[in-house]
């Protein structure tokens, strides 16, 4: 799957056809309100979404919330099967976020900030949060995401990769496909990101790399790779 890297957030100019949305008052009940309310405190979404979802559903038109919501659905159930990753969605249906821990010094906190996207080709933004207080961590995350670039720039086509304020930011790019699919390849970058994280702090560069490698092999499939070594290292 290409993958375009971004350290602003930004994605390349392409033809998208989005839903459009406006601003509407409407003159509604206050039983309704409450009801309507209830269901977006059970769901996490905001009173708006939960209106125009049903609206959608009433008249038989798309809403690419829908998608979304089953999207975190499945992803928060491959999430289950990892013991360390703690999924979390937010109020605005195209956001999430997966915290997890790492095996340092009082146990630093990393945060997945995951945002779907309704443009062409456009799956999903996810930014690693580092953020920290501590120098020497700091300096380590500095250190992870110049090796990150690195892996990237040689084993990745058309990737570029910069940094921004203690974050790392990835657009992932792929055609339109089934949700399930969408769900996996999501997962499947957090998973491998993360484990490069974990492998690096503790001083493993070598399972750092490897686990790259592993994950550019499968996903290079489909276009023209960079210099892979071969299954005996060479």
């Amino acid at each position: 799957m290409p993958r375009k890297f971004v350290g602003c957030g930004k994605v390349p100019n392409a033809p998208r056809k989005q839903m459009a949305k406006s601003i509407y008052s409407l003159l509604l009940s206050d039983d309704a309100v409450r009801a309507i309310d209830r269901i977006a405190s059970k769901r996490n979404m905001s009173r708006s979404a939960v209106i125009d979802e049903i609206l959608s559903e009433h008249t038989g038109t798309a809403n690419a919330n829908n998608d979304f919501r089953k999207i975190w659905t499945e992803v928060e159930g491959l999430f289950a099967r990892a013991e360390t990753m703690h999924f979390v969605n937010n109020a605005q249906v195209n956001l999430a976020q997966v915290i997890t821990s790492l095996p340092y010094k009082y146990n630093p906190k990393v945060r997945y900030m995951l945002e779907l996207s309704d443009k062409p080709h456009t799956l999903c933004t996810i930014t690693l949060n580092t953020r920290t207080q501590n120098p020497f961590l700091s300096a380590v995350f500095g250190m992870f995401y110049a090796r990150l670039a690195q892996l990237e720039d040689r084993y990745l086509s058309n990737v570029s990769a910069s940094v921004n304020g203690g974050k790392y930011v990835s657009v992932l790019y792929g055609e339109e496909s089934d949700t399930a699919d969408v769900s996996r390849q999501i997962v499947e970058y957090i998973l491998t990101l993360d484990g490069m994280l974990r492998a690096f702090v503790c001083g493993d560069d070598d399972t750092t790399e490897r686990l790259f490698v592993t994950y550019a092999m499968r996903h290079n499939a489909h276009s023209a790779p960079k210099s892979l070594p071969s299954s005996d290292g060479e």
